[in-house]
């Protein structure tokens, strides 16, 4: 019921350690029979890197039992996470323990901002990384500092290649108070803002700003 993940069990990137298991996956495919017999086989891990793999809705629902997950990478999807599946892998009340989400590349457009509002009530949530997705914008960024937990706890805050984000989104992640690092890169809207705009964010002695 385990994906198939070739030599030692993890395709060579596993760590166990006291029964709490790594697991990085690239190019794999899932499909809903693997995954809903391996559920139990997911519960366990502390980490999950998925890079280049297709996850069907029955995966989904597999990463979302993951009772201490504590970091979860998706990169490059080659199927695109739906509103619906994110909702379902972020919305549910096991992942509470996560710290650490990287999302590059991996949610459709049209995932909207209220799903990734859901972000913000993960407790626990210390570094967040969100690269080349058309639906990170100003109105998800708001959700996600204005609906939980993760406005009083979120270090890092990584935003690229986001087209739809603007200066009304620095005033949203103004929010995080307890930023330590900040990486805005590529996002065109921010191409004219002024120093008017981004001010409140530089002054803050704590706060390493990388806005390119």
């Amino acid at each position: 019921g385990e994906p198939d993940v070739g030599a030692g069990g993890d395709g060579g990137n596993g760590l166990r350690n006291g029964g709490l298991i790594s697991l990085r996956l690239q190019g794999w495919h899932s499909d809903s029979g693997r995954d809903t017999c391996g559920r139990r086989g997911w519960v366990r891990r502390r980490t999950i890197q998925l890079v280049d793999c297709s996850v069907a809705d029955d995966g989904i629902a597999a990463r979302a039992c993951c009772d201490y997950l504590v970091e979860l990478t998706i990169q490059d999807a080659t199927t695109e996470l739906t509103d619906a599946q994110v909702a379902t892998l972020l919305g549910g009340r096991n992942l509470r323990l996560l710290e650490r989400i990287h999302l590059f590349g991996s949610l459709a457009d049209d995932v909207t901002a209220a799903t990734l509002a859901s972000i913000g009530t993960l407790r626990h949530l210390d570094r967040l990384h969100l690269t080349d997705n058309v639906c990170v914008t100003d109105g998800a960024l708001h959700g996600i500092a204005t609906s939980g937990r993760a406005v009083q706890r979120l270090s890092f805050l990584a935003v690229a290649n986001c087209r739809n984000f603007s200066v009304a989104g620095l005033h949203c992640i103004a929010r995080f108070t307890q930023l330590t690092m900040l990486w805005l890169t590529n996002c065109n809207q921010l191409q004219d803002r002024s120093e008017e705009h981004t001010s409140e964010l530089q002054s803050r002695r704590n706060l390493v700003c990388r806005l390119l």
